[in-house]
């Protein structure tokens, strides 16, 4: 088994328990947390920015969610991580929506967002990923 370290952001269980399935038959991921919204999110992303949170290596984070969705998201986890986006855990947009212009949105309002996948999440998927994580824990940060 891998050493990734994960956290889903769905407001949907299905598709959350989905998608932990395929990461941990994927071999590549330790743990997998799971939240049920951007704000309980936001609020473990403010832990972590603190130091007072487990570690994790990425978010998968779903775009239509209530309350906040993940584009809101994005502009608090960039005010939360600030100059330190770097180092933060990457984003990876998890979503049913293959609308153009919300992968372009996606990709362009946090430098922190690595990849755009839709739902559901499989297999090849989630070991690609991994794969991109390991490269961009080898490139220099900053």
């Amino acid at each position: 088994m891998g050493g990734l370290r994960v956290l889903i952001v769905d407001d949907y269980d299905p598709d959350r328990r989905f998608a932990t399935i395929m990461l941990e038959r994927s071999g590549a991921f330790a743990s997998v947390q799971e939240v049920t919204s951007a704000d309980a999110a936001l609020a473990y992303c403010r832990e972590l920015a603190l130091g007072t949170a487990l570690p994790i290596d990425v978010i998968l984070l779903d775009i239509n969610m209530p309350r906040t969705n993940g584009f809101e998201f994005l502009e608090a986890y960039t005010d939360i991580f600030g100059e330190d986006l770097a180092s933060a855990p990457a984003v990876v947009m998890l979503t049913s929506s293959d609308e153009p212009e919300d992968q372009a949105r996606a990709r362009g309002c946090c430098r922190a967002v690595i990849d755009y996948v839709l739902k559901p999440l499989k297999v090849p998927d989630a070991q690609r990923l991994a794969v991109k994580l390991a490269q961009k824990s080898c490139v220099p940060r900053g």
